[in-house]
């Protein structure tokens, strides 16, 4: 009994005979692979049209050889599956195997063992950011916004869409004193996720001039858009655009005690890592915007209000 593998690997042009010796190259290859040279294999090949000295990816440009072998050959690592296939995974990804790719010297050989490296880079990095990309869908991106007739369930979701809001305070410094004074801060309402909490989360230091405006009058409005979000984008929003959904909070800003500092912490670290390696001698807090009025445009025809219970009482 045989088995048939079909690979791809460079093939000089016009050497098409199985007796020729170009293709000992191949099973020198494969005798490395499995540690024990086979004198049983049966090369037939079909050459490419395209010069061998062109070194285009897999699939493309290549020459394809079909391989006969006996069926106890099936337990070889390189004989049981396509020879790039076997190269790209991670278990055969080893130092043997790399070592043994190493050994080939032809352009062949060279390009399986870059494909055996670059396989295993591209299963890493897939691996570190599929988390990611799942939380992300979790966060209700796949989810998308509300009906614009449900304006409390906007104004959450566009609450837990949003990294960052313009936080609007009245200067306690000249020559502004007394003025309106906007700064952008980034918050969260909560860790990526279904939903959160609704409450806007910030990481504050006394040493920035907003907070110092604050702490003369703890007055603000806060202002979050869609527009910092992909959903503006792709559906070709401009950030003024009442469809690209915004909402406008007024109340005062306020130092959480230790209890609710351990929610505001994982709500604002789990968003922004970067925050926890920040200076500690700036005296960091969390504070949380308490919320007083909303307003929320997402529509044609007008702000729409909603009162602080109905914000938090609806199910995003």
């Amino acid at each position: 009994m045989s088995l048939n593998l079909v690979l791809s690997g460079p093939i000089p042009s016009g050497q098409t005979s199985t007796s020729q010796k170009p293709q000992s190259q191949l099973a020198s290859f494969l005798a490395v692979s499995t540690e024990r040279p086979r004198t049983d294999w049966t090369l037939e090949t079909e050459p490419h049209a395209q010069s061998p000295e062109v070194a285009p990816p897999p699939g493309e440009g290549f020459g394809h050889m079909s391989l006969s072998l006996p069926h106890e050959a099936k337990e070889d690592k390189i004989v049981s599956e396509n020879l790039y296939s076997t190269c790209l995974k991670p278990q055969d990804c080893s130092k043997r195997t790399a070592k043994e790719c190493g050994k080939v010297q032809g352009s062949g050989g060279n390009r399986l063992a870059t494909s055996c490296k670059a396989g295993l880079v591209t299963i890493l990095v897939t691996m570190l950011l599929l988390p990611w990309a799942l939380l992300a869908l979790l966060a209700g991106g796949g989810a998308g916004i509300p009906p614009h007739d449900d304006a409390a369930r906007v104004a959450r979701y566009v609450v837990h869409q949003c990294d960052w809001g313009a936080l609007a305070t009245l200067s306690a410094r000249e020559p502004l004193r007394g003025r309106p004074f906007a700064n952008v801060f980034s918050l969260s309402d909560g860790p990526p996720g279904p939903r959160g909490s609704g409450v806007p989360y910030l990481y504050l230091t006394a040493l920035e001039v907003s907070v110092q405006d604050l702490q003369v009058d703890a007055n603000a409005s806060l202002t979050v858009s869609l527009a910092q979000t992909p959903y503006c984008k792709k559906k070709g929003y401009d950030p003024q655009n009442p469809l690209c959904a915004h909402i406008i909070f007024s109340g005062t800003v306020d130092k959480v005690n230790d209890t609710e500092a351990v929610f505001a912490k994982l709500a604002l670290f789990s968003r922004h890592p970067e925050m926890a390696s920040w200076p500690r001698d700036h005296n960091w807090f969390f504070a949380k915007f308490n919320i007083t009025n909303i307003w929320v445009l997402d529509y044609f025809g007008g702000l729409k209000t909603v009162t602080p219970q109905e914000y938090y009482n609806v199910t995003p």
